[in-house]
């Protein structure tokens, strides 16, 4: 039995688009404050900083307390859940007795995360509120309140830590990932970036959690273990190619980082027994069902959910002790991981990790290469040709159903009002554009495909940027809300009514990942609303 519960109390916008800063913060606590933009609390005694992505968890009230925007004169909008928390203090046959505790909520002015698909349950929460009574609700909103505030607190205060705070040191990892076979000192990383040895030393450790030289290795070693896994290269070579003088100093180097000679961790290279933390949908492309993976990737692929019946969902806060158990033979993660030091080095205590870069790669590409570093080359190529005759048969279809010049778009919803308009490395944008060969609109491609890099735009650039047939992925499991908004008012009634756009809505979690069999059941998805007409009607 859970022995923390969690009532809702208010869950409201403290300061709407457009309100001035500064703005006072009067609310009652404990309270979770979440901006799409960053802002800063001051109180008489503190300041904090929030920045987008994250949330700050106030157990009290301080003196003289107000939120000022950090780059604007005007806010955006920044929400609050208002609640109070209980812990179990007795029980007996005929009844269970709680006390209000705040010993499980994370310390007073913790910033954290707040990731997409926590936004996304504040999002349901708030609509949940607004279409029923509070008291025929109330459990209903506790129970989505405890899944938003179990996704919240999970995440870990402080220690988010981004490489791009500093230009200079964003230059200096870039420089070292880019160049690491070659001969890289920390006096010549220093010069590069303008520093004195010991000032660049600090730095680079202060912005990234990793000391130079630590870091230098580690990077060498992730190549050394992707040649080990797909190549039949010699130990002497690999260390060539990676920077170290020769097979034994990287051998050494190897044991200390992995656990395992280079030789073992080779050997281990046909395993099934892989724990995904993420690259879901590519590993079932090859033939392998991970044993685990994290509660929020679960949640963000859920065209995947019965293709993963049975694997393990764990939370990054007891990690090690949820998948020693397991006796995973190597665990997959992206390689945005380094941001997490802790983290990582908990993940390495339980197997050797592997590390790939996510979002980056060509979708076939990515297949292709976690194919070949679990020894399913061949299962790569077969499910890759098989994806594309698919797409061959879908191309037919569609031209059936849509004219030869009508251009087809992708739009994401982001939290802060904006909509991402996608280059094909994310959000199935590699469907629209790579597999069914649809076209797009001419500024969608001159500026985001031909660029090859993602576009923000305001809603009301919508216009400028629309194709016959658009699909809009949003952040929320229940799209009746935003299916309402499109048909009521603004810029939507202009695009429906001026230029006959058809609408098709998506659901963020079904379209967050787009590797492999994920992509596979995107298309599905795509193809079968643009061939049987399901755009939204008025």
């Amino acid at each position: 039995m859970n022995t923390t519960t969690y009532e809702l109390q208010d869950v409201r916008m403290l300061a709407e688009p457009g309100t001035q800063s500064p703005a006072a913060l009067i609310l009652s606590y404990p309270a979770v404050i979440v901006p799409t933009e960053a802002i800063v609390l001051r109180t008489a005694s503190s300041m904090y900083k929030v920045n987008e992505g994250q949330c700050i968890v106030l157990r009290h009230a301080e003196e003289c307390m107000s939120m000022i925007t950090a780059n604007r004169t005007e806010f955006a909008p920044v929400y609050a859940v208002i609640f109070q928390s209980y812990v179990l203090s007795e029980r007996t046959d005929t009844c269970l007795l709680y006390r209000i505790s705040h010993e499980n909520i994370p310390a007073h002015g913790a910033v954290m995360e707040f990731s997409r698909h926590s936004f996304a349950l504040l999002m349901s929460l708030m609509a949940q509120l607004r279409r029923a009574s509070w008291s025929r609700n109330a459990s209903r909103l506790d129970l989505m309140l405890d899944e938003l505030l179990s996704s919240v607190f999970r995440s870990k205060a402080g220690e988010f830590t981004f490489m791009s705070h500093n230009d200079a040191i964003k230059d200096a990892v870039i420089y070292v990932n880019q160049h690491f076979d070659t001969s890289i000192s920390r006096s010549f990383m220093a010069q590069m970036t303008g520093f004195n040895q010991s000032y660049f030393s600090s730095l680079f450790h202060k912005e990234t959690g990793w000391s130079f030289a630590e870091y230098l290795t580690r990077i060498r070693i992730e190549e050394a273990k992707r040649r080990l896994l797909s190549t039949s290269d010699n130990l002497n070579d690999i260390a060539y190619k990676t920077g170290f003088a020769d097979g034994s100093y990287l051998g050494k180097a190897f044991r200390k980082v992995v656990g395992l000679t280079p030789s073992a961790f080779r050997q281990r290279r046909g395993t099934t027994r892989i724990i995904g933390m993420q690259f879901l949908g590519a590993l079932l492309a090859v033939g392998i069902k991970p044993l685990a993976t994290t509660a929020e990737v679960l949640r963000s692929s859920l065209l995947l959910l019965e293709d993963l019946e049975g694997i393990v969902e764990i939370d990054e806060l007891h990690i090690a002790e949820q998948l020693k158990p397991l006796a995973p033979d190597f665990i997959l993660i992206p390689s945005y991981y380094y941001q997490y030091p802790d983290l990582l080095k908990a993940l390495e205590r339980v197997a050797p990790v592997v590390t790939l870069e996510w979002g980056k790669m060509d979708k076939l590409d990515e297949v292709r290469v976690i194919g070949s570093l679990f020894g399913r080359t061949m299962e790569a190529e077969r499910w890759i040709t098989r994806l594309q005759q698919k797409a061959l048969a879908a191309r037919q279809a569609i031209r059936q159903c849509i004219g030869a010049h009508e251009t087809v778009a992708l739009y994401e919803q982001w939290h802060d009002q904006r909509w991402l308009i996608p280059y094909d490395s994310v959000r199935s944008a590699f469907n629209l554009y790579q597999l069914l060969e649809l076209t797009p609109p001419l500024r969608v491609q001159e500026e985001v495909l031909d660029q090859a890099k993602h576009l923000f735009i305001q809603e009301q650039d919508l216009m400028n940027y629309a194709a016959d047939h658009m699909f809009f992925i949003v952040p929320c499991a229940n799209t009746e809300a935003f299916e309402g908004k499109m048909i009521s008012h603004g810029v939507w009634l202009q695009l429906r009514n001026e230029h006959q756009c058809h609408f098709y809505v998506l659901q963020l979690e079904e379209f967050w990942m787009d590797e492999g069999v994920s992509l596979e059941k995107q298309m599905d998805v795509l193809v079968n609303l643009l061939t049987s007409g399901q755009w939204i009607q008025q």
